[in-house]
């Protein structure tokens, strides 16, 4: 395990004798979906695959990569579930851009802003900043459209 938070990769424990093939930014080169690199059984996930990123990107990567390797110690293949299968599937569909513009039959309603904290009263202290939405603010931000058109074609 090469831990990597929010840092640049030190690669430098990899033997040279493996010649694992790296991207442009010197991170782990995989094909993206089952986390293998160009070495058989060396996977790379978060921050060793794409270079920083976000705590939930790093977090949903290192699930699916456990689950590929758990398959992989046990069975010697690379496999993805249904699940993972149907991910990719909504990934490349799209299924949500937070700056798509939406046209025609569904409205485009505005993403709801929830009240903050001031700056003059967070600097001397660890509350919360971000105070959430009323139940109004909840439920209008609840009907907006989250694209269930594209994950019904695709079922179909």
């Amino acid at each position: 395990m090469i831990p990597a938070v929010s840092q640049a990769a030190d690669l430098q424990l990899l033997p040279s004798e493996w010649e694992v093939a790296l991207t442009s930014w010197k991170t782990l080169l995989t094909n993206g979906k089952d986390y293998m690199t160009s070495r058989a059984g060396l996977f790379a996930a978060g921050d060793c695959e794409y270079g920083p990123m976000t705590i939930v990107n790093a977090v949903g990567q290192a699930k699916r990569a456990a689950s590929v390797m758990a398959r992989y110690i046990y069975d010697g293949k690379i496999s993805l579930t249904d699940d993972e299968i149907m991910e990719d599937h909504l990934r490349k569909l799209k299924v949500y851009n937070k700056k798509e513009k939406i046209t025609g039959w569904m409205p485009n309603l505005p993403r709801q802003e929830s009240e903050k904290l001031g700056v003059d009263e967070r600097k001397t202290n660890n509350k919360e900043v971000n105070l959430g939405f009323t139940g109004e603010e909840a439920l209008a931000e609840a009907e907006r459209c989250m694209r269930c058109y594209y994950i019904s074609m695709v079922a179909v």
